[in-house]
């Protein structure tokens, strides 16, 4: 048996896709993933097709209380958790409900703000990866 595979991408929000709602920031809404879209992952590039997160944010295969971290620190506490998901044509779209400590405050701040400008999701457990090569 292989360990889980894990990846992260980073894609970057643009206010216009991703909002931070109520004072104090209640909640962050946006795309986490374009689908389609190439990304630099350091050594080598990827992309997610349409639908490829649905199994896995569905509710009854992962916990729908997904944290939500601040550049991949796993060693601190979140500052939210996801609320739900859709997928629609462009991307995978989530909605986190933020917690009421000061890094998630100043964190949704600067998202607000325009200073904290992307999201970036782990990936675990990838089961079926298609390479293409040149």
């Amino acid at each position: 048996m292989t360990a889980p595979e894990e990846r992260e991408f980073t894609t970057t929000l643009e206010l216009r896709d991703a909002q931070a709602v109520g004072r104090p920031f209640k909640y962050l809404e946006g795309r986490a993933v374009p689908y389609g879209t190439w990304a630099d992952i350091g050594w080598f590039l990827e992309q997610h097709r349409h639908g490829s997160f649905k199994r896995s944010t569905n509710g009854s295969r992962s916990d729908p209380k997904i944290p939500l971290l601040l550049f991949h620190d796993n060693r601190s506490f979140p500052i939210g958790h996801a609320e739900s998901w859709t997928h629609p044509d462009d991307g995978l779209h989530g909605v986190w409900k933020l917690n009421d400590s000061a890094e998630a405050q100043r964190a949704a701040g600067m998202a607000d703000d325009g200073d904290l400008v992307g999201l970036s999701i782990g990936v675990q457990d990838v089961t079926r990866p298609e390479w293409d090569w040149p």
